[in-house]
């Protein structure tokens, strides 16, 4: 080392020399060693400044020091510009200081990707975000405005600076240890400074006294931030509802309410069009001779007044408004001038007091007390299914009623008609006849099993949580009738609320209205039996708080288009689905997984969307990984990034197809393998082939299902529509799809084109077992007339309307059905084996006999072996449908039978259950 130090000194000795003196002969090769040497320097010391930071981050995976790296870029630039200045003096001549200006140059890239590391680290962003934090600590909006716009701006300075960085590690690096932090502390404040620039333009401005308008569309804009911001317990955060709560007071209270008209809606019901009229107050209104109940301002611009009493009728009425402008007397007139009147069809208890028909007049229920102080006299008369009068039945007298009322006690159970009369001197109007029904709705149901509460949003409800002015549907009521089951829609069972003030619960269509904060009881009846819910009104919005995997793959496949995906559901803080195009969850992909993005987009924005669904559930896309054996977690956060979720992931380049399963679609009714024919929604199935490799990885669904067989026992199921058990699946068979053909167990397997199993299911199906019993036949006189003889002469009909099937009354089964009884007829697109004259339980209510619907017994006549006339020159036998005709004329003595068969036996020849005879004797 001294031996060195020696020739560097004696070398600049000489070259001092120099210039006073010839150089010795050794000059110029001395010169020519400095000049490497310096090249060489600086060369290494660039390299050290690079590796430094590169492979710090590349091979450690974490940055070096700061103030290290910002030495070492420093020493690297000195030695690479005392390079440049030994060249220039003593690298020789003009092409031997090209040659070492182009070795220098080597690592000048190096050099400029170090420099551009250190000028990304030289960002002063951790002084921004501690100022950012200063402010937020003090509590004043105004300072976090602007301390939150300072880190902003720097967090875009320092990403520019990154962008220039070499090398991928250390820009993920980077922004993991600074742009995250700060982004994130940046965004816990995005509530706070949209809420404050809103509010600071109202006051800055004085909106409220000069444009009121741009100051309502300004609090407009901010009112989901301002309720989040309730959620918050900062002191930032009650200083700006504290001037939120000011300023829309003062808005409030600017806004004039102003009245444009007055005018009746119903006899009860007045509405109020104008401006502000949520400023206005029902003690702003007097009606009179009559009392306000309620006054609701629907919109700013239209309001409903409720009525204790009826408006009269075609009669002026005095209605007083005191609004901003002045109080002022309107004239309000309910026009009553009926054009249709009719009675409501319903179905009534055989031994309840008080009941009574209802009338509607041009669809609105009318009572009789209003009719007559109207004008009108009112008449009712029943019939029952033969035509003659039932008014001694139902309503104790032979007369006509005057008021509807069912006299009290027990009545005929069975079906009737009714209808209408009313009068007013030249106006009559009758209507049309209306099918009632008397039962004992003690028997209609022995237990009632479950519900189904549909939020007007959209999504099925998993608590009874309602938030207050939400509305929601009890869509569905799932009853046990005997060994059955049954689903009810609305208007098929009753509800009440235990507190309208908490809760306001329609009968008639199922629909719950949050009222007011607190907690009621909603009962639920069907005939006798009840259930009851309790229904909870909060006053906090519904934000999404949880989203939890549906399912957790374990494994995903890498690749651009990876089949791999996970479903997960998100839910609110009541436990509900959250369903809306803006979820407020966004997905963060795990960043040690090569190839992921840092979080999911779409062209919609990067929010999960779950809109379309009834439960929450969205799938998240794990497509794109590039490196096989990684593993990271998929997190699932909010705006704020509190963690809603997430769940672990392990990338692998296993892609082959080992086996192939069976998996519900996502269109399946049951989601399970069982299935009952009582359930509407839950009385079909549908698969889909999925492949899974070798390690049990998802890795994609079977898109053409050629070649394919099915197997399954017919008597059990069908499956893509074919009953032979035996079905060859096609291109066209996107999906299995498998109804109910009976009651029973049965394999439903699937076999590959080469004829090996693929996969198995079990599947279970429960069926009514309902039989005909029992027949009300209708009372048929002798027919000694020209006459028609078919299932109309004898069965109680109501004809389908259009295209439809019958609906036949009267038959008693072994165990009670909600779906009508209907007579096949091939005009209306009769299939799945229906013929004319095929008695079946519309099980899907849609009017045609089908594949999904049941037969249960089939009409049919004989005629007596000793008739005569034309009676004995026709088969004997024959379609109870079709019928046989006679004419007066052409004699025809002898009686003919109708029977109905059981065929829901199993027997060759189906038994007879019942039998009707009809007396010809036409002459």
């Amino acid at each position: 080392m001294k031996k060195k130090k020696v020739i560097k000194i004696a070398t600049a000795t000489a070259v001092t020399a120099s210039a006073f003196v010839v150089a010795p002969a050794i000059q110029p090769e001395a010169a020519t060693n400095s000049v490497d040497n310096a090249i060489t320097k600086a060369t290494k010391q660039v390299d050290k400044a690079f590796n430094l930071y590169y492979n710090t981050a590349k091979k450690k995976n974490k940055l070096p020091s700061g103030s290290t790296i910002r030495k070492e870029v420093k020493l690297a630039e000195q030695y690479y510009a005392a390079a440049e200045k030994e060249i220039v003096k003593n690298g020789g001549s003009k092409m031997k200081k090209a040659t070492y200006t182009k070795k220098l140059e080597g690592s000048k890239t190096s050099l400029n990707r170090a420099k551009n590391y250190v000028a990304a680290v030289s960002v002063k962003l951790k002084a921004a975000r501690i100022a950012l934090e200063t402010a937020i600590e003090s509590g004043k909006q105004g300072k976090v405005y602007s301390a939150h716009i300072a880190v902003e701006t720097k967090i875009a300075e320092f990403e520019k600076a990154v962008k220039k960085t070499f090398g991928p590690d250390a820009r993920r690096l980077l922004m993991k240890t600074y742009a995250t932090p700060a982004k994130a502390e940046a965004a816990a404040v995005d509530t706070e400074v949209k809420v404050y620039a809103a509010y600071k333009e109202i006051e800055s401005k004085k909106l409220i006294t000069t444009n009121l308008k741009k100051a309502g569309e300004l609090i407009e804009s901010v009112k989901v931030e301002v309720e989040e911001l309730k959620t918050k317990d900062t002191t930032v955060a009650a200083n700006l509802l504290k001037a939120v709560e000011k300023n829309n007071k003062a808005y409030e209270a600017a806004l004039p309410p102003v009245v444009d008209a007055v005018s009746a809606d119903n006899i009860t019901t007045l509405t109020i069009t104008g401006t502000s009229l949520n400023n206005l107050k029902a003690e702003d209104i007097t009606v009179e001779g009559n009392k306000v109940v309620t006054y609701t301002a629907t919109s700013s611009k239209s309001a409903t007044v409720t009525l204790e009493g009826s408006l009269p009728a075609n009669t002026d009425v005095k209605v007083t408004i005191k609004d901003s402008v002045s109080v002022r007397d309107y004239n309000v007139t309910y026009s009553f001038h009926p054009k249709v009147v009719a009675v409501q069809a319903a179905t009534y208890d055989d031994n309840t007091k008080g009941q009574k028909l209802t009338v509607t007049v041009d669809g609105v229920p009318t009572s009789i007390d209003y009719l007559q102080s109207a004008g009108y006299t009112i008449e009712f008369n029943v019939f029952d299914r033969d035509g003659v009068s039932a008014n001694e039945r139902l309503f104790g007298s032979v007369s006509a009623s005057a008021d509807g009322k069912f006299q009290d006690a027990v009545l005929s159970s069975g079906d009737y008609t009714t209808q209408v009369t009313i009068s007013n001197g030249s106006t009559i109007l009758t209507s049309e006849k209306t099918s009632i029904s008397i039962k004992n709705l003690d028997k209609v149901a022995t237990a009632i099993n479950s519900y189904e509460l549909t939020n007007k949003a959209g999504f099925i409800q998993n608590s009874s949580t309602l938030v207050f002015r939400e509305v929601a549907i009890l869509s569905k009521v799932n009853i046990s009738v005997g060994p059955s089951r049954a689903e009810l829609a609305p208007g098929s069972f009753e509800i009440k609320s235990s507190d309208e003030t908490v809760v306001v619960a329609n009968s008639a269509t199922g629909v719950l209205t949050a009222q007011g904060l607190g907690t009621a009881k909603v009962t639920i009846t069907v005939g006798q039996v009840t259930k009851e819910i309790t229904v909870t009104v909060k006053g906090e919005a519904r934000k999404a708080v949880r989203a939890t995997p549906v399912t957790n793959p374990n494994k995903v496949l890498i690749g651009a288009t990876s089949p791999s995906i996970n479903k997960v559901k998100i839910t609110d803080q009541y436990g509900d689905p959250v369903v809306s195009t803006m979820t407020g969850v966004f997905v963060h992909y795990p960043i040690n997984i090569d190839g992921y993005a840092t979080t999911y987009t779409t062209a919609g924005g990067e929010e999960l969307n779950t809109s379309g669904t009834t439960d929450g559930k969205v799938v998240v896309p794990l497509a794109g990984a590039t490196t096989a054996g990684q593993t990271g977690m998929v997190l699932l956060k909010n705006a704020d990034s509190d963690i809603l979720g997430g769940f672990n992931v392990t990338t692998t380049a296993v892609k082959n197809v080992a086996n192939l399963k069976l998996v519900h679609s996502e269109v399946s009714e049951s989601k399970d393998d069982y299935i009952n024919a009582e359930l509407a929604s839950d009385d079909t199935i549908s698969y889909k082939i999925s492949q899974y490799t070798s390690e049990d990885v998802f890795n994609g669904d079977l898109s053409d299902l050629t070649g394919y067989k099915v197997m399954f026992n017919r008597k059990v199921i069908a499956v893509n529509g074919d009953t032979t058990g035996n079905y060859d699946l096609k291109a066209s068979d996107a999906t299995i799809d498998v109804t109910i053909k009976g009651a029973g167990t049965t394999d439903l397997a699937i076999f590959k084109p080469n004829g090996m199993l693929a996969d198995k299911k079990t599947i279970t199906v429960a069926k009514d077992t309902a039989k005909i019993i029992s027949v009300d036949w209708k009372s048929a006189p002798v027919i000694n007339y020209t006459s028609n003889l078919n299932y109309k002469t004898v069965l109680d009909i109501t004809e389908g309307a259009g295209p439809t099937d019958d609906i036949v009354k009267g038959i008693t089964l072994t165990a009670p059905v909600l779906n009508k009884i209907r007579m096949a007829e091939s005009a209306n697109a009769s299939a799945g084996g229906f013929t004319d004259g095929d008695l079946y339980i519309d099980k899907n209510a849609n009017g045609v006999s089908d594949a999904g619907d049941r037969l249960i017994g089939k009409l049919a006549y004989t005629i007596s072996p000793n008739a005569t006339g034309t009676l004995a020159n026709v088969s004997k036998d024959g379609n109870g449908f079709t019928g046989l005709s006679v004419a007066v004329g052409s004699p025809a003595k002898g009686i003919v039978t109708f029977f109905i068969t059981d065929e829901t036996s199993s027997d060759a020849a189906k038994p007879v259950v019942v039998t009707k005879t009809v007396i010809v004797d036409v002459k």
